[in-house]
């Protein structure tokens, strides 16, 4: 075989490698939306935005405070730089990147949510963690929201849930759990939720 046939040959691989990739994302981010039925920013667009702004540093040394403090793997932990679903009309950074001095403040809420939630709802998926004092205003966030402080999640669970039903489950783990744990927990539409451990309450 020539090496131009050859050169030919690799680079039409190549090409189809790219669009074969190109689809498997696609198809990721159609099923984050049919999961959640929220916007959610997909794992590419993340890779992208570390890139983009030279945080990739920043988030190796976020993944090892969570392995220090025992909650890696509660969830992926590029979710909890996730600001929120509506980032596409606020035309805002769809994630973020918290301040250091604030990522103890997420480590009850993921053991809140490893050993009491996820047993009671099953596996969850992180449609908003840290958010900025701008994004939280701009989406009329709570003046006082704990997303700021990055002690808060919201959350869908991964399976279908009655509405109902996953209200009532939830609010028997807030009734029992709460009080102990200072599990904050909101009721919001459809399956989605918000947990936090500043203080025991619910809306």
């Amino acid at each position: 075989m020539s090496h131009p046939s050859l050169l030919r040959r690799l680079a039409l691989s190549g090409a189809l490698a790219a669009v074969l990739f190109a689809s498997f994302l696609l198809i990721r981010a159609v099923a984050a939306f049919a999961a959640t039925g929220l916007d959610v920013p997909d794992h590419a667009r993340f890779e992208r935005f570390l890139d983009k702004s030279d945080h990739r540093a920043e988030f190796t040394a976020f993944e090892a405070h969570l392995r220090k403090e025992g909650v890696a793997g509660v969830v992926p932990a590029w979710t909890l730089w996730r600001q929120g679903t509506d980032w596409r009309g606020l035309d805002e950074p769809a994630f973020a990147v918290p301040p250091r001095s604030q990522w103890s403040g997420i480590v009850p809420t993921l053991k809140l949510l490893r050993e009491h939630v996820l047993p009671a709802v099953g596996p969850v998926e992180v449609v908003s963690g840290f958010r900025t004092e701008r994004y939280n205003a701009r989406a009329g966030g709570a003046a006082g929201s704990r997303h700021k402080w990055f002690e808060a999640l919201d959350v869908v669970p991964e399976r279908a849930w009655p509405r109902a039903e996953l209200h009532e489950t939830l609010l028997g783990v807030w009734r029992r759990r709460g009080p102990q744990t200072g599990f904050g927990l909101g009721l919001y539409g459809r399956t989605r939720f918000h947990v936090d451990t500043h203080r025991h309450r619910r809306w």
